[in-house]
């Protein structure tokens, strides 16, 4: 890893700590809502050396599409996103088990924003200036 790969995994590690912390400061702060959580990815363009970054956790998604080629960019941190992303099952056989479908890792999680981070799914796609990337929110994006 270079400097600069290390400098952006380091914005985007402060990125997810304070979201983190924020998150749970909102739960301790409104015990009826204690359980609070949400997904999260942090992307960076690099035009000097055309690389996506890309940093997730949950189960929004985001995709880069080149030419007629969509190809997905994050895993979802559940049961059936680990299994789909090792190809043993596809995501229609996921719709049909609901229960694999729980986020093992989110926003909020009751963990230390250190152990939370070691979970984020980091990555780094060459990408052209006529790629398309899109980011979908969870359930949005069966149809790719």
């Amino acid at each position: 890893m270079d400097d600069k790969d290390s400098s952006i995994e380091s914005i985007a590690k402060k990125i997810f700590i304070q979201a983190q912390e924020d998150i749970q400061r909102v739960q301790s702060e409104e015990i009826q809502n204690n359980n609070i959580g949400s997904t999260a990815i942090v992307t960076c363009i690099d035009t000097t050396t055309s690389a996506l970054y890309s940093f997730s956790i949950g189960d929004s998604a985001l995709f880069l599409c080149s030419g007629k080629k969509f190809e997905k960019l994050t895993i979802e941190d559940s049961r059936n996103g680990y299994l789909i992303c090792r190809g043993k099952i596809t995501s229609r056989d996921a719709s049909r088990m609901p229960a694999g479908n729980a986020l093992d890792w989110y926003m909020g999680k009751h963990v230390e924003s250190q152990e939370l981070w070691s979970h984020v799914h980091k990555k780094r796609t060459p990408v052209s200036s006529k790629d398309i990337i899109f980011l979908c929110s969870d359930g949005l994006y069966s149809v790719f």
